[in-house]
């Protein structure tokens, strides 16, 4: 009794993760932002959208975060400018490599990245989700207690 009890908890926790993942595969448009620490909320809706990709085993994210467009470079490309340098590309994220989704919770591990504190060996984001139809809430704790919280309202565009 005890082994077939067991099994069907491993059975409904294998069906459970795979369908999860599944119902997370397909590209993610970003559509809000919302920071939320003991001095405040902050909600932003992005003037530029980014993307999320999970396929297989796999995600791609891409995302400019500023609640304003960035300024386009000039013709002379004049890259000494460093505050143009930064309005430019200091608010672009970009990571891919593998996920693991073990109920809620969604980890990410990447293998490239613009940052390479991103990508440093054995780094890992660890996030909970919500999904909703075709809207995932994607919820991330920050600070060194996780006492801010800062989530990224996705919408599926495919």
């Amino acid at each position: 009794m005890k082994c077939t009890n067991l099994l069907i908890a491993l059975a409904l926790t294998f069906c459970t993760t795979v369908l999860t993942a599944q119902s997370l595969e397909g590209v993610w448009k970003m559509t809000s932002h919302e920071y939320v620490s003991p001095e405040g909320t902050e909600s932003m809706d992005p003037a530029q959208p980014g993307l999320l990709i999970i396929s297989g085993d796999y995600y791609s994210m891409a995302a400019v975060m500023a609640d304003e467009e960035r300024p386009l470079l000039p013709v002379s490309r004049d890259w000494e400018d460093a505050e143009l340098m930064q309005k430019t590309f200091g608010a672009y994220m970009s990571n891919s490599g593998t996920y693991t989704i073990a109920g809620n919770n969604l980890t990410l591990t990447p293998h490239a990245a613009l940052s390479p504190n991103v990508m440093h060996d054995g780094n890992t984001l660890s996030t909970t989700f919500t999904l909703e139809g075709n809207v995932l809430n994607v919820i991330i704790p920050r600070g060194p207690e996780g006492e801010n919280t800062w989530t990224i309202v996705m919408e599926r565009v495919q």
